[in-house]
């Protein structure tokens, strides 16, 4: 026999022996494995477990509520509402009642990025479906193609070329419009 099968025979014989040992202590039949948390009382056990925070996806929530529970679920939260709504920082800050730049920046802090624009119509649903439909209604939808710029006034100082002015001018206006452009010079 070489080394080697003598060394692994000697091995499977005593860990045999060391498996037949441990059924000579006590009963066989009633052996049940104890751990230290199986003699805790009710009051101990509930202390052992964590605060148990619970929460909705689909239902309003305030911002006190919202802060309260941890970054984790705060995300999971926010990700339900833009799963299902295309909205902004300012959407949910209307929910919580609170700023848009705050709940913005919190929301990034949480490692969301917002980009695009939503419309009016989806910023309404989302705070019909969360339980504020009376801002929903209260807020007007701007209609762009009926809104005219009547009336504008530009202050210019220091030095400046009529050419900035005619290009500064350009932005704000759509190509092929009619404006009427009167200009003031007052020289100090």
């Amino acid at each position: 026999m070489t080394d080697e099968a003598y060394l692994f025979k000697q091995d499977v014989r005593e860990k045999a022996v060391t498996a037949r040992s441990s059924h000579k202590v006590g009963s066989s039949r009633r052996r049940k494995c104890r751990f230290s948390s199986d003699r805790l009382t009710k009051k101990e056990w509930e202390k052992l477990n964590g605060p148990i925070h619970t929460i909705t996806p689909g239902e309003p929530m305030t911002w006190e509520a919202f802060k309260a529970i941890p970054d984790t679920l705060q995300k999971k939260y926010v990700e339900g509402i833009l799963e299902k709504y295309k909205v902004g920082p300012n959407a949910i800050a209307r929910m919580f009642g609170i700023s848009g730049t705050y709940c913005g920046n919190h929301l990034r802090s949480l490692g969301f990025t917002f980009s695009g624009h939503t419309t009016p119509s989806e910023t309404a649903r989302f705070l019909r479906d969360y339980g504020k439909a009376e801002e929903a209604e209260t807020a007007p939808a701007a209609d762009k193609k009926n809104t005219a710029l009547e009336r504008l006034s530009l202050t210019f100082s220091g030095g400046f070329s009529p050419e900035t002015i005619v290009a500064k001018l350009q932005g704000l206006f759509e190509p092929g419009q009619e404006v009427t452009i009167t200009v003031e010079v007052l020289a100090k």
